[in-house]
């Protein structure tokens, strides 16, 4: 009977053990989540960051790049809406992370990220864009693009047709371009834009400049390497189109109110 008694005794100081141990385990993932605010303070918190910073991409152009054989035009202020926008992690190469951002009809998007470096890069034309960003927390980084590009109308042309390169099957092409000044560097990627004589149809071939030559008299004769041949037959105008992009960035502090202080 005394046994009995004992061992209800020594289970009941086990309990009252086992309840304190937790106890104290609570208080001290508590208390290293006030330490390290990037731990979920509970499980509504699951899965949210730390403090952030807010980066903010703007593309714009001087071409309507919602009809890809439309021409560059005098102005650069036309947005590049509904564009995708890759941002990838700099800071720790060894396992970065990427980011999908997509541009709305203004060619604006914003995205709230960790402090640290970032690779901003999309394709436009023949331009693979890639940038590096810096967010800090609580400041406002504004990366605003602007793509360019030049049209010139080919006074004549003839390709070689399909050849086996060592770089696989490609078309050399030879065309004559109205120009005083170097219109596109050997290795500089371009865009054929063919028209046809059907609106709203065409032909788009992208181009790597092999060699080029400015005559004497305001011409100037490209050699390029093309992915496919273009078939100028049903082309109502042949376009050599050239593009370059111009980066600015700003970091703008973020006021109380979750807004820059430049908005």
């Amino acid at each position: 009977m005394k046994s009995s008694r004992t061992s209800r005794w020594v289970s009941a100081f086990a309990l009252i053990g086992l309840v304190l141990i937790s106890l104290l385990m609570v208080l001290v993932l508590d208390a290293s989540s006030l330490a390290n605010p990037t731990i979920p303070l509970g499980p509504g918190n699951a899965g949210k960051q730390g403090p952030t910073g807010a980066l903010v991409v703007r593309l714009f152009s001087n071409q309507n790049e919602t009809d890809k054989l439309s021409l560059p035009t005098s102005s650069s202020n036309l947005p590049i809406g509904e564009w995708p926008v890759l941002v990838t992690t700099i800071t720790n190469s060894s396992s970065p992370t990427s980011y999908t951002m997509v541009t709305d009809t203004r060619g604006g998007s914003q995205i709230d990220l960790p402090p640290g470096q970032y690779m901003v890069s999309f394709l436009d034309e023949s331009l693979a864009v890639k940038l590096p960003v810096t967010v800090q927390v609580n400041v406002e980084t504004k990366l605003v693009v602007t793509v360019d590009g030049a049209a010139y109308p080919l006074l004549y042309s003839e390709e070689s047709g399909l050849q086996l390169t060592p770089n696989g099957v490609q078309s050399t092409m030879y065309l004559e371009v109205s120009s005083h000044s170097q219109v596109a560097n050997v290795s500089e990627p371009v865009v054929i834009k063919a028209e046809s004589t059907i609106p709203g149809s065409g032909h788009l071939v992208d181009a790597t400049v092999l060699s080029s030559e400015v005559s004497g008299s305001g011409t100037q004769w490209l050699e390029l390497a093309t992915a496919s041949p273009l078939n100028p037959v049903d082309a109502n105008s042949i376009y050599l189109t050239t593009w370059i992009y111009y980066p600015q960035v700003t970091m703008t502090p973020i006021g109380l109110n979750g807004v820059s202080s430049d908005a």
